[in-house]
C-alpha cells in the first residue's frame, strides 16, 4: 500500500498492490478503512485506487490495458 497527500484538494490518495488472487479489492480496502477506528472518520477525504496506482500496477505486473 502506498499513500500520498494532495495538499491542494486536501485529500489522501491510497493505492495498493493486488495479489495474484485478485485481492484486496477496492471494496475490501474501503471496508477496512471504514472499520479502522482512527481512519474511519477521514474515509470521505481518501481517494482509493488512483490513475497513478493503475500505472504502477501496470508497470509491475503488465496486466492493465489502456485504450486511447
Amino acid at each position: 500500500m502506498w499513500p500520498a497527500w494532495r495538499n491542494a484538494p486536501n485529500r489522501w490518495e491510497i493505492d495498493w498492490e493486488i495479489r495474484a488472487d485478485g485481492h484486496p479489492t477496492k471494496t475490501e480496502v474501503a471496508e477496512a478503512l471504514a472499520a479502522h477506528r482512527g481512519a474511519c472518520a477521514y474515509r470521505r477525504q481518501i481517494t482509493l485506487s488512483t490513475a497513478v496506482g493503475t500505472i504502477i500496477r501496470w508497470a509491475r505486473e503488465g496486466t492493465v490495458r489502456f485504450s486511447v
